[in-house]
């Protein structure tokens, strides 16, 4: 059932296949599928691969992770002056990637903020370099920085969050793209 889904670009299953085939068949769609939003697969869009820009602020993160990818939508709006490119990681060839000393196994794993100046930062350090370009959060940012035990819970709770990013994806009904499993070549 789920072949006639998947992108064939990438095996990932797009929700807007997803959606139109529960939709044909009267059935009713499982939230832990996909959220209320309607949602384009990333893969179908990622045709399109970003060079990085000097002088750009990127804010980089897992496009195949539904936490992510909400967490990206929150910080879309927050960005109305657009300085920051936020992109998922996946469409920034890898050689880009390393130009910076970063790849695409370590951005699989946190986000990423490629300053314009060309400085990385990674984790609960990205959040924070995002969010303290925007009133009232540098101020939560400047708090965390003047207390370390506020940094160091930060830091804590983002390990744990990305950690179990897709546990808590499921449960809370976010999903951006369902990676299949890969059948093995016997």
């Amino acid at each position: 059932m789920l072949q006639n889904v998947l992108d064939p670009k990438c095996g990932f299953v797009c929700r807007a296949k997803l959606m139109q085939r529960f939709t044909e068949a009267r059935a009713v769609f499982c939230p832990i599928i996909c959220c209320a939003v309607p949602y384009k697969c990333l893969s179908c869009e990622m045709e399109t691969q970003y060079l990085i820009k000097p002088q750009q602020n990127y804010l980089l993160f897992d496009g195949a992770c539904g936490i992510c990818y909400a967490c990206a939508q929150f910080a879309q709006r927050r960005d109305r002056r657009r300085q920051f490119q936020i992109v998922p990681y996946q469409q920034i060839p890898e050689t880009e990637l390393l130009r910076y000393g970063t790849s695409y196994a370590k951005c699989s794993r946190r986000v990423h903020v490629i300053s314009r100046q060309g400085k990385v930062y990674a984790g609960a350090f990205a959040v924070n370099y995002f969010l303290r370009h925007y009133f009232p959060w540098n101020l939560l940012v400047a708090a965390v920085y003047l207390v370390p035990l506020f940094l160091l819970l930060e830091m804590l709770l983002y390990a744990l969050v990305a950690h179990q990013r897709r546990r808590l994806s499921q449960w809370l009904g976010f999903t951006a793209c369902v990676m299949l499993p890969q059948k093995s070549q016997a």
